[in-house]
């Protein structure tokens, strides 16, 4: 699957803050490819962790596109433990919206994330409904 050997060699930098954002495979990633269809409309979902981050693309485009997100959970405050964690959403390319943070948001909330989720997400619908339906079939694999 093309998805999976892009994953294997995938290397980004980001040059405004000299981090890098290359993925060290770990011994033990393994990369989930699901298909699911959600009403009408064929849905690909690619999960991957490595050892210092989750990489997760959901696509219902057959392609990679649309906008990528850095999500990060943050559960210590200025005075100690936070009830409720953080989640702070980062664009790094692609369009810019409220919509695609929040749903980058919802997935990081549903995957309980413990380290940064980089997510790539092209879908033709956002809606509330079609993005629990994802998280359903994430939280089944």
């Amino acid at each position: 699957m093309e998805f999976v050997n892009l994953m294997s060699a995938l290397s980004l930098n980001d040059n405004n803050t000299n981090n890098s954002l290359s993925f060290e495979k770990d011994s033990e990633c393994i990369l989930n490819p699901i298909s699911v269809k959600i009403g009408d409309i064929h849905t690909e979902i690619i999960f991957g962790e490595y050892a210092d981050r989750i990489v997760l693309i959901i696509t219902q485009y057959e392609k990679i596109g649309g906008s990528m997100y850095l999500v990060s959970k943050d559960e210590t405050g200025v005075n100690g433990p936070l009830t409720e964690p953080v989640y702070t959403t980062k664009s790094l390319f692609g369009t810019d919206e409220l919509l695609h943070q929040v749903a980058a948001r919802f997935f990081a909330e549903k995957l309980s994330i413990t380290k940064p989720l980089l997510i790539f997400l092209c879908l033709k619908d956002y809606g509330p409904e079609m993005l629990k339906s994802i998280a359903a079939s994430l939280t089944q694999k």
